[in-house]
């Protein structure tokens, strides 16, 4: 009575081409693992930046005690300082100009630029 039940749920199929089907299942196996692989990658990316972003939180609230404790340790002084732009010595055919150093974007890129054009200039 059992052999008669165990026989019943024992069917076969056939395969065309076993060969191609075995090697679609081998590719997607091994694209499988392939993604598993990045996946670990990403997460061990992800616990080194973690740790990263802990140690920098350290650092700066270390530096930020440190900067405390000088500010109590060096006397008070009423002493303000004017804020004059820094100047660079740019040398322009053998004659030096001094241009302000840029402190806005915007001011950089126009600097960039106004390089830019002079260099034009000279090669044109």
């Amino acid at each position: 009575m059992k052999k008669e039940k165990q026989e019943e749920g024992v069917y076969f199929v056939q395969l065309n081409d076993p060969n191609i089907l075995r090697k679609k299942i081998l590719e997607s196996s091994r694209e499988t693992i392939e993604f598993l692989k990045r996946y670990e990658d990403l997460k061990f990316i992800r616990k080194e930046k973690h740790r990263n972003m802990l140690k920098l939180k350290e650092d700066t609230d270390k530096m930020i005690e440190l900067i405390l404790t000088l500010k109590t340790a060096l006397p008070k002084s009423n002493i303000k300082l004017k804020d004059e732009p820094r100047q660079v010595m740019v040398e322009k055919k053998g004659v030096e100009i001094r241009k302000p150093v840029p402190t806005s974007e915007i001011e950089k890129l126009e600097s960039e630029l106004e390089e830019i054009e002079s260099k034009l200039r000279s090669v044109a």
